[in-house]
């Protein structure tokens, strides 16, 4: 599933570490203990990304999760998990 805008689905957000993620459907903020703890959608790394963006580093990748209040789709970049 390739990220997309439209109905249930927020656009990117850019991120600074540790800021929260809000969504953009119903304004909701998410701290990363929360964030980690709600439904994942999808995660694209680096090598997906990297196919539409000239510079993505290796060590992040889009995230998208449902929201915990309304349940439409949220997409931020964010740090890879570690194994």
């Amino acid at each position: 599933m390739a990220l997309r805008e439209g109905p249930g689905v927020s656009r990117l957000q850019p991120r600074l570490a540790g800021a929260p993620v809000r969504c953009t459907s119903c304004g909701a903020l998410f701290d990363d203990e929360v964030w980690n703890g709600l439904r994942l959608v999808e995660r694209l790394g680096a090598e997906e990304v990297g196919k539409l963006v000239l510079r993505w580093r290796a060590d992040e990748c889009v995230e998208v999760r449902c929201c915990g209040a309304c349940g439409r789709g949220i997409s931020a970049r964010r740090p890879l998990p570690r194994p």
